[in-house]
């Protein structure tokens, strides 16, 4: 049912994030995606904007509704049981909920060169050229506000940390980032790049044991969006990818049910990616008739699969509903919609829907 102007643009955003030490200058991004749009950096965003239709990020102020995709995104959740080496989750929460892997460790060699660990390469693979790490996203600035965890995913002593970096960087200015290096018990180094400036809890020579708080993610260094590299060397210094090597005491399986993290609420539409990074306060309260944009933080999702919009007046009928149909697998991407509400006055609701649960957030529309 649509019965109000809208306009549904695609802005469909999948985030290609990457990992650059302080002292790591030779680390460099994706040229160029399969869809042909440039990448801006070497934590670059994919602008998907060939589609006449709309998308963009979530949110958590204004008044959310208890709509978080629950035990069907992690039940089941684990591909593989490690046997010696077993590493914790280093973020924490839910798959789908809180957090997305968005790139895995690059194991072309080669120059251009992508593939990772499930052997999909080029265009299909899920990191770019010379990713040495795991990229595991947040939702938005928003989730990094309110503080997601990173935890020692091994024990070990803290080799060095840096916390004083900026961390809400939506661009690749700087290598300079915030980070934790653990030497692990094991004999391996392990890197929790890109945290929250101000929020690393240890100290170098520090003892941690699994789960141990380090800090919390951030977007510090070369990066456009919150999200925390993990990586890890073996003592030769060389790069382990511990999904390839099934180091994980349960590891998350490679493909992730579509789901919406997060909803925001807007006056008007949004108009960039970075508004969809930082959605900011909810729209509370709205005239008659006028345009409210909506935002999504959407994980994961397979080729077919459709994120839905709709938007319920106060008699609870669906006044607009718009869906977007994804053209390959999703890892982390931003979905915007537009549309006027209706002449009636009272509480309205917004609902974002995936695959797997849906996120909602209501708004006063008055005369």
């Amino acid at each position: 049912m649509l019965t109000g102007r809208s306009e549904f643009l695609v802005v469909s955003v999948v985030l290609i994030t990457a990992l650059v030490t302080a002292c790591d200058s030779s680390e460099s991004g994706p040229d160029e995606d399969a869809s042909g749009f440039l990448d801006a950096s070497r934590d670059a965003v994919v602008d998907d904007a060939a589609h006449p239709i709309d998308a963009s990020p979530s949110s958590d102020g204004g008044s959310v509704d208890g709509s978080e995709p629950q035990d069907a995104l992690v039940s089941g959740d684990a591909e593989v049981l490690c046997e010696g080496l077993c590493l914790a989750w280093p973020v924490a929460g839910a798959r789908g909920v809180d957090w997305v892997i968005n790139n895995y460790v690059d194991l072309d060699t080669t120059r251009g060169g992508r593939r990772d660990y499930q052997g999909n390469r080029g265009p299909n693979a899920r990191t770019y050229d010379n990713h040495r790490g795991v990229d595991i996203d947040i939702a938005n600035f928003r989730a990094m506000d309110r503080g997601i965890t990173v935890v020692a995913a091994s024990p070990g002593t803290v080799r060095a940390t840096v916390n004083d970096q900026m961390d809400r960087n939506t661009s690749c200015l700087s290598n300079d980032w915030n980070v934790v290096e653990v030497d692990g018990d094991d004999g391996h180094l392990y890197l929790y790049g890109h945290l929250r400036r101000g929020s690393v809890e240890v100290r170098p020579g520090d003892r941690v044991e699994v789960g141990t708080r380090l800090a919390q993610v951030g977007s510090s260094g070369c990066s456009t969006a919150a999200h925390l590299h993990f990586e890890m060397r073996n003592p030769a210094g060389e790069v382990v990818d511990p999904f390839l090597d099934e180091h994980w005491a349960e590891a998350p399986s490679y493909d992730t049910p579509l789901s919406i993290m997060d909803i925001s609420l807007r006056s008007g539409a949004y108009s960039s990616v970075d508004e969809l990074k930082d959605p900011g306060v909810d729209l509370e309260m709205i005239g008659v008739g006028q345009q409210i944009g909506i935002g999504l933080s959407a994980a994961g999702g397979l080729s077919g699969d459709r994120i839905v919009f709709e938007v319920y007046d106060p008699s609870g009928v669906v006044f607009h509903s718009s869906f977007y149909t994804l053209r390959s697998a999703g890892r982390h991407s931003w979905w915007m919609h537009r549309v006027n509400v209706g002449d009636t006055p009272g509480a309205w609701r917004v609902v974002g829907r995936g695959s797997v649960g849906e996120r909602s957030i209501s708004f006063d529309v008055t005369r």
